[in-house]
């Protein structure tokens, strides 16, 4: 006996929508904590990653989605999701804490006078290995 599949976008759009509550009340009250979970499932993901870089998987999933969605996607959602979520407290508060080590890396560097076009790159080459430094030590 076949599996019976009823699809219906709009139940599912009216019912996900006023999720809200439910969803809270997962998050406040999980059978296990994310960061435990998360920490005991790195050998699946590790194994996970290699199984889909062998299968090519990332380059199929961008084609199969496509341009037009991803351009959609941030037209319809991911403008204003954008905006509501980089003007929290918290965000800021993130920001912050984790762009002060680069730039107290960057304050360190000194770099040489600058010259003419095309002759700048050793200036690059020093922000860069400072930049590299940073993220190493973190």
């Amino acid at each position: 006996m076949a599996i019976v599949v009823r699809e219906n976008p709009e139940k599912w759009a009216r019912n996900a929508a006023s999720a809200g509550q439910s969803y809270k009340e997962g998050t406040d009250n999980p059978r296990r904590k994310w960061q435990e979970a998360a920490l005991e499932a790195e050998p699946a993901f590790e194994l996970g990653i290699g199984q889909a870089i062998s299968n090519k998987r990332f380059g199929k999933g961008i084609t199969k989605s496509g341009q037009a969605r991803y351009d959609a996607a941030i037209n319809e959602k991911g403008i204003s999701r954008f905006t509501s979520g980089v003007v929290l407290p918290s965000a800021k508060a993130r920001y912050k804490t984790g762009f002060d080590p680069f730039a107290d890396a960057l304050r360190t560097v000194d770099l040489p006078p600058r010259q003419p076009k095309g002759l700048n790159l050793e200036r690059v080459r020093l922000v860069n290995d400072a930049m590299i430094a940073q993220k190493l030590s973190t």
